[in-house]
């Protein structure tokens, strides 16, 4: 008897972990076992990083929309295969954090588009000016000279080759990151070289801005067509076609 109480511990004895791992439903706890779906922890992280998107939702409206995606992806594998992967409520909330994510920066978006231009200007991009002529003599296309002494209203990033990081007046506008950050010399029609009027107070960064203005083309504006100057600062830039003396800018 005396041998039986060395091996055989009663239960005040035993080590309290150990109870509750011998326990009749933590030990069926640990059989069934599920992992949790990776596509459900992914669709909540990138909800989380979605957010950045209402800020810039014509760059960043991909993330929420990717993140939808694995939301349903997540939803579909954890209800088809529950008793072997969990995590369908967080693939609920990443499928649900994401779609009103890009409901509300979509709806934002489109406020914002249909109401940024001011009355009396024309929205143009740098699509829109992205048209060759037909010859060198004539490098411009027809159908964009004629916003010539137009007003319109465009938006784009400043060209990193600015005079120190104060206050600017004059500075060249190109249409993508690639171009803004990383300088170097646009193509003709992908930069616009524009003046502010002294009220107006910009300074360079990497967000877009949005400015409208008398349009110039061609020689007769700020920049001679093909020739070499400082456009801005101490960056000398090849001469473009498009110039704005800007009325506003933001």
């Amino acid at each position: 008897m005396a041998e039986d109480s060395l091996f055989n511990d009663s239960p005040e004895d035993q080590d309290p972990d150990e109870q509750v791992f011998k326990s009749p439903g933590v030990h069926q706890d640990l059989v069934q076992y599920r992992s949790v779906s990776k596509s459900a922890v992914i669709a909540v992280a990138v909800s989380m990083v979605s957010l950045l998107a209402v800020l810039d939702f014509s760059l960043g409206w991909f993330l929420p929309a990717t993140g939808i995606v694995l939301g349903l992806i997540a939803i579909r594998v954890t209800t088809r295969f529950e008793e072997h992967v969990s995590g369908k409520r967080l693939a609920l909330a990443g499928f649900a954090l994401n779609t009103t994510i890009l409901v509300v920066g979509g709806t934002l978006f489109t406020i914002e588009y249909l109401t940024e231009v001011p009355d009396g200007y024309q929205r143009i991009s740098f699509y829109t000016l992205d048209a060759e002529g037909v010859s060198t003599a004539n490098p411009i296309a027809q159908e964009i000279y004629a916003l010539k002494d137009n007003k319109v209203f465009i938006k784009g990033y400043i060209h990193p080759g600015v005079n120190g990081l104060g206050r600017i007046q004059r500075f060249v506008l190109v249409g993508d990151l690639k171009t803004c950050c990383f300088g170097g010399q646009p193509k003709p029609w992908d930069m616009v070289e524009v003046v502010l009027k002294k009220e107006h107070h910009l300074s360079y960064d990497m967000y877009v801005h949005k400015l409208w203005g008398k349009m110039d083309i061609g020689s007769g504006g700020h920049i001679a067509v093909g020739s070499t100057k400082e456009v801005t600062g101490d960056v000398p830039l090849q001469g473009g076609y498009y110039a704005i003396d800007a009325d506003g800018v933001k």
